[in-house]
């Protein structure tokens, strides 16, 4: 048998090359995308070459955003429930939990669930001054923020149909990591409640400090945490989204 001519051998070379590179775009793009990501939404140009390689990369299950296994992966978010009962019986609960979400795979599922919940948020709106400068932006804001009440909606009946007869709310709550020099300053244990924030939902421009936020929950009474699970509880958040004695 004789060895396949140059030419040939160039094409399957050129075929196997473009193969590879449209698998690195792939892998690559869905993570730039979130980089990339503006108040206003996607850039449009990485959201146009990405719609090439996005039905391979959801076949793949490679369209994640990378960004927690970065150096600096940056805070967690979690969602604090409290559901509560006809006669005034409240249980409070955090979600992802390490010690109800077993094993670890059920932990992720619920971590990427209440990280989906930050990525898609957008505070009430659009502000007026948008909808006057630009009709079309305040339209995309309308719209977004109605995808993020729909699936907070959608937590919140999940909740309801696994404790029925009880009322249900929830609130998004950030996970902070403190800088380097913040913790050569002071060395904390990770899981330390100074470093949750109780993220409120309220509109960018807000000017009645008497409004009540949308998210809200009755302060509860504080017991200590388990120092493998974050705080059941957390205080009262101020007005700008931080507790007393916690780092902005």
């Amino acid at each position: 048998m004789s060895a396949p001519s140059k030419p040939s051998f160039s094409r399957v070379r050129l075929l196997i090359s473009c193969l590879l590179i449209g698998h690195l775009m792939a892998i690559v793009l869905p993570p730039l995308s979130l980089q990339t990501r503006s108040p206003l939404g996607l850039s449009p140009s990485v959201s146009t070459v990405l719609a090439w390689f996005e039905p391979y990369s959801q076949f793949l299950y490679v369209d994640r955003g990378y960004a927690f296994f970065a150096p600096d992966p940056g805070p967690s978010h979690l969602v604090q429930a409290a559901v509560t009962s006809s006669n005034g019986d409240r249980k409070e609960l955090m979600f992802p939990d390490l010690d109800e979400q077993w094993p670890r795979l059920l932990y992720h599922r619920h971590f990427m669930l209440t990280e989906y919940l930050e990525t898609i948020y957008r505070p009430p709106g659009p502000p007026p001054q948008l909808v006057e400068l630009d009709p079309e932006q305040a339209k995309f804001w309308s719209d977004s923020r109605r995808r993020y009440e729909h699936v907070r909606q959608s937590y919140i009946d999940h909740l309801r149909s696994v404790y029925p007869d009880n009322e249900v709310a929830i609130r998004r709550v950030e996970h902070q990591i403190p800088g380097i020099l913040q913790f050569q300053e002071n060395p904390i244990d990770l899981d330390d409640e100074s470093l949750y924030r109780v993220m409120l939902d309220l509109p960018v421009v807000w000017e009645d400090p008497n409004r009540q936020p949308v998210e809200s929950i009755p302060p509860p009474n504080l017991r200590p945490s388990n120092g493998t699970s974050p705080p059941a509880v957390l205080p009262p958040a101020t007005n700008d989204g931080t507790r007393p004695g916690s780092t902005p």
